[in-house]
């Protein structure tokens, strides 16, 4: 079995392992709790295959995605060739643009186990945002890192755009630190891969703390679809920020 850095050789097989997630009910949810006009340019942090740009890049936007991950941007160059990818990390990515609106889904930023990774991240963010722009992103509580999987464990077997591709992903939480350590181990083309993914849960008062700090004057919490607001159940939750 070969061992991958996160999203490393998973690229090869994660459009067809996500095929079921519904990015363009995001973005319309996004949209709308922005006010509703479509943006002129988009920044998607975490963008991966560029699924997640995808429906701002059919809504016409200029879209710029950022991610860590070479082999994820070479999926998303191949698929959607006039937008801009850029291979970077969080936090500390410099871009010379500024944007309408700044997205993360699939708790993307979820990755960043320091707090205060993530308060840079939104300082960051603040900077690259025009007047009158929101950030938008999407998190695990720390509820919903615990609870990722009924029994902590996802098999599956697939066939699609030429790959014959199964995964068997196992999930543990620690509740000390609030991380969740996916072991996410997948077959492509009969080739075994490993991949060892973290994500640490952030709850609401500890998201809109870090955003105020990083000089958000406008910070809301949403929960999709409804947009109602979160409570001590909720297992995801969606930042909105601006001002």
């Amino acid at each position: 079995m070969l061992e991958s850095r996160p999203f490393g050789a998973l690229a090869l097989a994660y459009d067809q392992i996500m095929a079921e997630v519904d990015y363009e009910a995001w973005a319309e949810f996004v949209l709308a709790q922005a006010g509703g006009a479509r943006p002129g340019r988009v920044l998607d942090l975490g963008c991966g295959t560029g699924n997640s740009s995808a429906p701002f890049l059919q809504r016409g936007c200029q879209v710029t995605g950022l991610d860590a991950s070479a082999e994820m941007l070479r999926v998303a160059q191949s698929k959607w060739p006039r937008a801009e990818w850029v291979l970077a990390s969080l936090p500390h990515f410099q871009l010379p643009d500024r944007y309408q609106l700044i997205v993360s889904f699939f708790d993307a930023l979820n990755n960043l186990l320091d707090p205060a990774e993530l308060l840079e991240t939104f300082w960051r963010c603040r900077q690259l945002l025009l007047l009158g722009g929101t950030l938008a992103c999407d998190f695990n509580t720390r509820l919903g890192v615990c609870e990722l999987w009924e029994g902590g464990r996802i098999q599956g077997s697939l066939e699609a755009a030429g790959h014959r591709v199964s995964y068997d992903w196992l999930h543990h939480y620690d509740p000390a630190g609030g991380v969740g350590t996916v072991l996410a181990s997948f077959q492509v083309d009969g080739q075994d891969y490993l991949e060892v993914h973290r994500e640490r849960g952030y709850d609401p008062d500890e998201l809109a703390s870090l955003a105020a700090q990083a000089g958000f004057s406008q910070v809301d919490l949403r929960v999709f679809p409804d947009g109602t607001a979160p409570d001590l159940l909720s297992e995801r939750v969606w930042l909105f920020a601006g001002g």
